[in-house]
């Protein structure tokens, strides 16, 4: 078999095993993003409150603030374990389908392999797969609502605010780059 085509059915394999664990770490960093934004939101309504000497507008930020809290503390890291969980129990399956490759191989070219970068690659190559797989795709997934949602809150605030935050941030990006 092709080295890319094995390639390809192990990252299809993954793909296979990890779909739930994924979707769960997903909407943990979903909830996880949009639950802060609207933390801050809440906040800031409240300071503008307090500071603007109208308590009783102040105090009905409170309760909102409260569940997003809850929902932060609760949600969040229930979803995360969840996917824990989840991506433990098809690590089983996953590993059993890379042994099942690996032994698909001929006995000649599986002696052509150390003993050493077999045990490497079936157990730790296999783990950072997994882990890494699941952490890229969900944070990938989740990024374009959560920029979308940043850019309707800083929109709400003022558009010219919105752009000098992100000129600020390519800023902080590009000049560690280009130094």
């Amino acid at each position: 078999m092709k080295p890319q085509t094995l390639k390809a059915l192990v990252y299809r394999d993954c793909r296979k095993a990890m779909r739930v664990s994924t979707a769960l770490h997903f909407i943990s960093e979903l909830i996880g993003g949009t639950i802060s934004i609207l933390i801050a939101d809440r906040l800031g309504s409240f300071a503008n409150s307090i500071i603007g000497n109208n308590l009783s507008l102040g105090m009905e930020q409170v309760g909102p603030l409260l569940i997003c809290l809850v929902i932060s503390i609760l949600a969040v890291p229930a979803f995360g374990l969840l996917g824990n969980w989840a991506m433990l129990k098809a690590a089983f399956t996953h590993e059993y389908m890379l042994l099942e490759r690996f032994l698909d191989k001929t006995y000649d070219t599986a002696t052509l392999i150390e003993e050493g970068e077999i045990a490497n690659r079936l157990e730790d190559d296999a783990i950072d797969l997994r882990c890494f797989w699941v952490l890229i795709l969900s944070k990938l997934f989740s990024l374009p609502f959560r920029i979308l949602f940043v850019l309707w809150f800083s929109l709400r605030i003022h558009p010219l605010f919105t752009v000098f935050v992100i000129m600020i941030a390519l800023l902080k990006l590009l000049v560690p780059v280009l130094v």
